[in-house]
């Protein structure tokens, strides 16, 4: 599985959302599509080591994954709102 988490950045107001990543954390795999909850993919935590994030998420309610992405892979996926 690509990466696939939803980003959205705050950017002068906490409150005020400038940029976001759509459609990014998705389940494509059988075994994120098949299960308790089908077609179920949730962000359980993530790391940032140098420029790599890390993120843990949960699948069908029943595996635990990890994907990974360059920073700038994701900001390149980003849009104004």
């Amino acid at each position: 599985m690509a990466l696939s988490l939803r980003v959205m950045v705050k950017v002068v107001m906490p409150a005020l959302v400038l940029l976001v990543t759509l459609n990014v954390l998705a389940a494509q795999a059988e075994y994120e599509r098949v299960g308790f909850y089908p077609n179920v993919v949730f962000s359980c935590g993530a790391l940032l080591r140098g420029d790599t994030i890390h993120m843990y998420y949960g699948a069908a309610d029943r595996v635990i994954g990890l994907a990974a992405a360059s920073c700038q892979d994701v900001l390149d996926a980003m849009e104004w709102l």
